[in-house]
């Protein structure tokens, strides 16, 4: 990648669909981050701003995202009258990276950005891809010309491509700004130590929201990452497709011998950057700080400080943790939060459920559930993922989707791959419902079939669109 993204100024704002005066119950919803507590709505007055904003998002986003039209044709869906109008037409979190993968490997740029636009609610013709050179560029390119385009992790073989604005991202750092930390209140002075277990630059949403909390939070004297090499997501892809071909026996031993070195170096060269950072880390223990991570680079710091002879509750009180994602492959033991909080203390740690799919994750309550964010519909299907399960009332166990009516960018409608159980009424916070419980898992993980109905569709619809 020629210029690490985000590394010196955000990219130029691509202007969003106004907001209009028909867009009462968004405008509302939206309004909510400004609330001192944005969770307080009551469930039936929640529920009707929920089901109109749907019905204006859609009226607006069809009309941008031929895709969804034609979703909607073929469903039969006009308006949306019930929550149920909105399963037909909720994209598959596969939807995200269906572009035929020879696009990247063969370097076709312009039918990737093709792609890229069937998804896409703004225009995209300021896009200038000639002359890239691999995924990384491209993604640079996107930036560039103003479409904040954030990826998940690839390990599959495939990233998911996530369209963002710019004006998505202010209205992102509006929240944190106010709510970062909730139910606690956290004023934004810029007096802690940033600490961020993962690359400073990259395309994944835990380093774009990472890099826009640093005019909030961080001292500007004291911001550490784990590297300031950038993330790249081609090599992240090689990898994936080098070990699928290990594992179909397809690599020859001069290809397996040669990518086993580079993988050595690779992880020495991770290994000496943690222990540099986590040495910072432990160095300015007793002082406020922010520290950002993934749940399995917290335990390997707990491990090391244990190495170090260094005990458990030493970090300042005042100390903020953001910890999630998941287990990179780590075989850590059920109890794995609780040895890390054990270790960290009386610290400030934020818990939260979201994706990179979602405008801003359901922080965690006094009673440990999740709440959706208002501008955010939840919904519960069947594994399937094509018969709403929203009954208005006690406990349903399902597939999770949702409907984020903030984005100006994308239709924010989504069936993920999580396996959830949801409460309709009220939390055990004194706070309405619905609320996630703190079950969450991924049909996968489960060894549960993570198949949706309309993924196939959907992908078909692309295909023609691009006359594949």
């Amino acid at each position: 990648m020629s210029r690490p993204l985000n590394a010196v100024k955000p990219p130029p704002a691509v202007s969003p669909q106004p907001v209009t005066a028909s867009d009462q119950a968004r405008r509302a919803l939206l309004a909510m981050h400004a609330h001192a507590d944005p969770f307080v709505t009551p469930a039936k007055d929640l529920a009707a701003l929920r089901l109109e904003a749907a019905r204006e998002t859609f009226d607006e986003r069809r009309r941008q995202i031929p895709l969804l039209q034609r979703r909607a044709d073929e469903a039969g869906i006009k308006a949306i009258r019930t929550l149920a109008d909105l399963v037909p037409l909720l994209f598959s979190h596969t939807t995200y990276k269906s572009y035929p993968a020879n696009f990247v490997s063969k370097g076709q740029w312009r039918q990737l950005l093709s792609w890229f636009g069937t998804l896409s609610a703004l225009p995209i013709d300021a896009v200038d891809v000639a002359g890239v050179r691999d995924i990384d560029e491209f993604i640079e390119r996107l930036w560039a010309a103003g479409h904040v385009a954030v990826t998940t992790s690839g390990t599959s073989g495939k990233v998911s491509f996530l369209h963002r604005s710019q004006a998505d991202n202010d209205f992102y750092i509006a929240y944190m700004s106010r709510h970062y930390g909730w139910p606690g209140k956290i004023t934004p002075a810029r007096n802690l130590h940033f600490f961020m277990l993962a690359p400073k630059f990259g395309p994944y949403m835990l380093m774009t929201a990472a890099r826009m909390y640093l005019p909030l939070f961080a001292r500007p004297d004291s911001q550490h990452w784990l590297t300031d090499e950038p993330l790249s997501v081609a090599y992240i892809m090689k990898v994936a497709e080098m070990r699928r071909r290990i594992g179909d026996g397809s690599a020859t031993p001069e290809e397996i011998a040669a990518f086993e070195e580079k993988a050595k170096a690779q992880a020495e060269r991770t290994t000496a950057s943690f222990e540099r950072i986590s040495d910072q880390i432990f160095a300015r223990r007793a002082e406020p700080m922010m520290l950002i991570s993934q749940w399995a680079m917290l335990w390997r710091l707990m491990e090391r400080a244990r190495r170090l002879g260094i005990g458990n509750a030493e970090f300042s009180s005042a100390t903020i943790v953001s910890g999630g994602g998941g287990l990179k492959g780590l075989n850590l033991p059920p109890d794995y939060e609780a040895q890390v909080k054990q270790f960290l203390g009386p610290v400030l740690l934020r818990g939260a459920y979201g994706m990179s799919e979602m405008s801003v994750a359901s922080p965690r309550c006094e009673a440990r559930r999740y709440h959706p964010v208002p501008w955010v519909v939840p919904l519960m299907l069947n594994a399937s993922g094509d018969e709403l399960l929203n009954p208005g009332h006690g406990l349903v166990e399902g597939r999770f989707a949702f409907l984020d009516v903030s984005f100006a960018a994308r239709w924010g409608g989504m069936i993920t791959g999580d396996k959830i159980t949801m409460e309709f009424g009220a939390c055990p916070c004194g706070r309405p419902g619905p609320t996630v419980l703190p079950t969450v898992a991924r049909y996968s993980e489960l060894g549960e079939e993570d198949k949706i109905g309309c993924a196939g569709t959907l992908e078909a619809y692309i295909r023609g669109s691009l006359n594949l």
